[in-house]
C-alpha cells in the first residue's frame, strides 16, 4: 500500500510531537507531571526548608548542648561555670538546674527574671516527662530535652554564630528520574528497627516495611521508618564519600497503607541537623540503608 504525502508527513509529525511529550513529562503513579512543574515544587519546597531552618527554633539558631551529669550544676557566662551559655548574654552566675528522677528543677541568680512559657519564672520544675517549659532571657531560649538515659539543656539563640555564618545549601539540578514509585512491602508483623545515633545510642524504631522500586535500571529497597501518615527514611549512597553529609540524608513520603505505592523523590532528600550544627543528636542510617550508587538529586552539604 502505498501512503500519500499528508499521511506520511501528519505521522511524522505525531511522532516527533510524542517524543516532545516524552522527555517533558514523568509519569508518576498514572498522572503525568512536567518537568517544569517538577522543578517549581522543587524549588518551593527548598524555600520552605530554608525558612524552617531559621525560624526561632531552626536548627540554624542552636547556641549549646548541656549534658546534666551531675545532680547540680550551674549556668551563666562565668569562668568556674558547668555550663557555659554565649558570652555577653547572661550574667557570670545566672542560676542552677538540679535534677532528680525524670523532674529537673531551675532555680535563677536573685533579681535575674526569666520567663518560662512566656511568664515570668514562679515554679522551679521546668521539666516532666508531661511538659518541658520554654526559658528566655533576652536573645536566649532553652529547654530541657531527653535522649534515652541522657537529660541535657538544649540552647537556641536568634544571633547564634551558626546563623550568621549560614550561606546557604546547594542543590543538585533537579531530576525527574530520581522522583520514582516506590511500593511499601509490610512486615509480616509488627517490627522495630535498630536505629543509632551519632551519640552512640540504639533505639528501636517502628518500622512498616520495605520501599521497593528501581532506579537507574536496579531494584534497590530500603527501610521505612515510622507507621502513621508519613514515613521516615534515612539513606546514605556513594556520594556521602564526596559532596554529601557523611552521616547520611533524611526524605519523608507520605504512607501508601500495605502493598501500596507511594512517591519517593530523591530531590527531596535533605541534610540531617547534624550536618549544620554540633549540637543535635542525628540519627544514622539503619542497616541496608545504604545505596550502592550515586544518587545526585536532593542538598549537598551546606555551604
Amino acid at each position: 500500500m502505498r501512503l500519500s504525502y499528508n499521511t506520511i508527513t501528519i505521522t511524522l509529525f505525531g511522532a516527533i510531537l510524542i517524543l516532545i511529550l516524552i522527555q517533558l513529562t514523568g509519569c508518576t503513579n498514572g498522572q503525568h507531571y512536567t518537568i517544569e512543574e517538577h522543578k517549581a515544587e522543587i524549588a518551593q519546597w527548598h524555600s520552605e526548608r530554608i525558612a524552617r531552618l531559621q525560624e526561632p527554633q531552626g536548627w540554624l539558631l542552636l547556641a549549646g548542648m548541656y549534658w546534666m551529669e551531675k545532680p547540680v550544676q550551674t549556668f551563666g557566662t562565668g569562668d568556674d561555670i558547668d555550663f557555659h551559655f554565649p558570652d555577653g548574654k547572661l550574667p557570670g552566675y545566672a542560676g542552677r538546674f538540679e535534677i532528680d528522677a525524670d523532674t529537673v528543677r531551675m532555680y535563677p541568680a536573685d533579681d535575674l527574671e526569666i520567663m518560662a512559657d512566656g511568664q515570668p519564672l514562679d515554679d522551679p520544675i521546668i521539666y516532666t516527662p508531661a511538659h518541658a517549659a520554654e526559658l528566655q532571657y533576652g536573645r536566649l531560649t532553652w529547654l530541657v530535652i531527653q535522649r534515652g538515659d541522657l537529660t541535657g539543656i538544649r540552647l537556641y539563640d536568634t544571633d547564634s554564630d551558626v546563623l550568621k555564618s549560614f550561606r546557604g545549601i546547594d542543590l543538585y539540578t533537579p531530576d525527574i528520574e530520581y522522583r520514582v514509585l516506590a511500593k511499601l512491602v509490610p512486615h509480616e508483623v509488627p517490627t522495630t528497627i535498630p536505629v543509632t545515633n551519632i551519640l552512640g545510642q540504639t533505639f528501636d524504631e517502628e518500622s512498616a516495611g520495605k520501599l521497593v522500586f528501581e532506579l537507574n535500571g536496579t531494584t534497590h529497597e530500603l527501610t521505612a521508618l515510622g507507621t502513621g501518615d508519613r514515613l521516615f527514611i534515612i539513606i546514605a549512597d556513594e556520594t556521602s564519600r564526596t559532596e554529601t553529609f557523611p552521616g547520611g540524608r533524611y526524605i519523608y513520603v507520605d504512607n501508601p497503607g500495605a502493598g501500596g505505592s507511594t512517591v519517593l523523590d530523591f530531590n527531596k532528600a535533605y541534610n540531617p541537623p547534624c550536618a549544620f550544627s554540633p549540637y543535635t543528636t542525628c540519627q544514622l542510617p539503619p542497616e541496608g540503608n545504604t545505596l550502592p550508587l550515586a544518587v545526585l538529586a536532593g542538598e549537598k552539604l551546606p555551604r
